[in-house]
C-alpha cells in the first residue's frame, strides 16, 4: 500500500529520525539517516500512508486553487491585475508595461517563472510596504528599526522585540486593504508585543475593519497564493 504513493528518499549525515514532508508542490520526501537501510524507510513509508493521502488530497485541492502562470494569465497586484506576457530569452527579466507583465526566460516551466516573478514582486513590495509603513508611523509615533521583504511560508508579516518588521512578498498579490490591515498589525506590535485588548484598540484605531480583514487574510495561505 505504501508503494502507491512515489517519494523521495535523502540520505542525511548526522540525521538521528526518519521524517516525512509534503511539499507545497504536492512532492512526498522522506530523510532517513545515513545508515538506515532501505526496508526501515519503506516500512517508514508505509506506516504513514493515511497521513500521507490526508495531507497530499489538501495540498492538491490547494494547487488547483494557484493561479496559472501561461500566456495571457491574470496576476493580481493589489487591487489591479496584470496580463501575464511570456518571452523567450538568453537573460531572465521581468518588466511591467502599463497593464501588463512581460518575463523574458529561457525557461517558461513554473519554478522557473515563479523566481523571476518573486524577484519583481519583492522589489514591489519593497517600495510600496516600506512607503505605507511610513505614513502609518507618522500617524502613531512608531517606527520601526529595520524593515525585511521574506518568503515565508506560513506567515505574512512579523515583529521582533528589537523593533524588526519582517513583511512577505506575497501581500503585493492579497488586496490592498488586507496588505493595510497586516502593517498595522505589525507596527502596532512596537508598543504591544501581545494580543492584549490595548494591541486590538491600537489596530483598530488603524484600521476600523480590523477583524474582518484578519477572518479574510486566514483564508489565504502564503505559500499557495503563486
Amino acid at each position: 500500500m505504501g508503494e502507491d504513493i512515489p517519494y523521495t528518499l535523502h540520505r542525511i549525515p548526522r540525521r538521528r529520525r526518519l521524517s516525512l514532508h509534503v511539499s507545497d508542490d504536492a512532492e512526498v520526501i522522506v530523510r532517513i539517516p545515513l545508515r538506515a537501510s532501505l526496508r526501515e524507510a519503506r516500512e517508514f513509508v508505509h506506516s504513514h500512508v493515511p497521513w500521507m493521502a490526508k495531507r497530499l488530497l489538501l495540498v492538491r485541492a490547494q494547487l488547483a486553487r494557484r493561479h496559472p502562470l501561461e500566456e495571457a494569465s491574470r496576476l493580481p497586484l493589489l487591487d489591479t491585475e496584470l496580463t501575464l506576457h511570456l518571452h523567450h530569452a538568453a537573460r531572465g527579466r521581468v518588466e511591467r508595461q502599463d497593464e501588463s507583465l512581460h518575463v523574458h526566460s529561457s525557461c517558461h516551466e513554473r519554478a522557473s517563472v515563479v523566481r523571476l516573478l518573486e524577484i519583481w514582486y519583492r522589489n514591489e513590495a519593497q517600495t510600496y510596504m516600506a512607503g505605507r509603513l511610513a505614513l502609518l508611523a507618522e500617524k502613531t509615533g512608531l517606527w520601526p528599526k529595520r524593515i525585511t521583504i521574506r518568503s515565508q511560508k506560513t506567515c505574512w508579516g512579523s515583529c521582533s522585540a528589537r523593533g524588526a518588521i519582517s513583511l512577505n512578498w506575497r501581500l503585493m498579490l492579497a488586496p490592498a486593504a488586507l496588505v493595510e490591515y497586516v502593517l498595522a498589525h505589525e507596527l502596532c506590535h512596537l508598543r504591544h508585543l501581545n494580543h492584549s485588548v490595548a494591541f486590538w484598540n491600537l489596530v483598530e484605531g488603524l484600521d476600523p475593519d480590523c477583524h474582518a480583514h484578519r477572518v479574510a487574510l486566514r483564508r489565504l495561505q502564503p505559500s499557495l497564493v503563486l
